[in-house]
This record gives C-alpha cells, structure tokens and sequence, in this order.
C-alpha cells in the first residue's frame, strides 16, 4: 500500500510529523524540539535518520520552493 509517496513501514511517526512541522517553523532546532514536544536530543536523532532526512528535505523544498542549501544567501 502506498499513501502519499510512501509505502507501509516508512510512515512518520505522530511525534515526527510534529517535528517536522516545527523545524519549518520555528527559528532554531531547540525552540523546534520545544514545539513539538520532544527533546533535542530526539530531534537530532530524527535528523539523523537518513528516512527523516529525506522527508525534510521534500517539506522544506514545498515549504519554501527551495533545498536548504539554495535558501542560503552569500554577502560578499
């Protein structure tokens, strides 16, 4: 079965999607584990998750039209 791009076992969590939610929203990592109501050192774990990762990756370029890396302005 497959919903929204993923398939059975790769869903994110309750918690995760929170996370996930957070970090498009919230201004650093710390107030973003506040938000969603876990630790930082959870958050960091998700991050790590190479599933997460990819998940982030995909919200934040629908979230801002851009990766991360693209976001980042250069000031000579």
């Amino acid at each position: 079965m497959v919903k929204n791009g993923l398939k059975r076992g790769d869903y994110l969590t309750h918690k995760q999607t929170q996370a996930l939610a957070a970090l498009l929203t919230q201004p650093t990592k710390e107030k973003a584990a506040r938000a969603a109501g876990i630790g930082l050192t959870t958050l960091k774990r998700y991050l790590a998750d190479p599933e997460f990762q990819e998940e982030y990756q995909k919200a934040v370029h629908q979230f801002y039209g851009k990766t991360p890396l693209e976001n980042v302005e250069y000031c000579s």
